[in-house]
């Protein structure tokens, strides 16, 4: 633990702990997620036994994403090349950053939390000296991807709102 009557201190702990992150996009210093302990290390290994149930609960919701979003024009997905699958997120990526924004914002809207993983990407980092034009595969796919909301649980019919909303969207672009 860290006790510290110097808010600026608390801000710089507080930033270090959660990867630097002080917002979905910024990203202002490098920093770690340590934050497991004993209790989080126990529960990990009760659920091991849950683990290919889950990952069945997971495949399914997955399963109703990809049949919808396979099929479209304007996505495209990753492939998987193995043989097996944890199935943990369901990334999709649009034509621009505009379009990945905007839908990311109307879900958001609708109380559903999307994930802009990957971005910023590590090269654009304001304290890393990258470079934009060496990594163009990095750079376009950190700008358009969104992991969209998949947990074991994860009610069908949210799912159904999250593509129904996705949809629209993509209709008017």
């Amino acid at each position: 633990a860290v006790v510290t009557k110097d808010r600026n201190l608390y801000k710089k702990i507080h930033l270090l702990r959660n990867h630097g992150i002080q917002s979905y996009e910024k990203v202002i210093l490098a920093g770690t997620n340590a934050k497991m302990n004993e209790l989080e290390s126990i529960m990990g290994l009760c659920l091991l036994d849950s683990f290919n149930t889950l990952n069945k609960q997971r495949k399914k919701r997955y399963m109703l994403y990809y049949n919808v979003f396979s099929k479209h024009h304007k996505i495209r997905l990753q492939k998987i090349n193995s043989s097996s699958h944890h199935y943990s997120y369901f990334p999709i990526c649009f034509a621009s950053k505009s379009i990945r924004n905007r839908i990311f914002n109307s879900l958001l809207k609708r109380g559903f939390r999307a994930r802009k993983y990957f971005y910023p990407p590590i090269h654009e980092l304001p304290y890393i000296n990258g470079n934009n034009e060496k990594l163009p595969n990095a750079t376009l796919i950190a700008h358009t991807i969104l992991c969209l909301p998949l947990y074991p649980d994860l009610p069908i019919e949210e799912i159904k709102k999250v593509v129904d909303i996705i949809l629209k969207e993509l209709k008017s672009s």
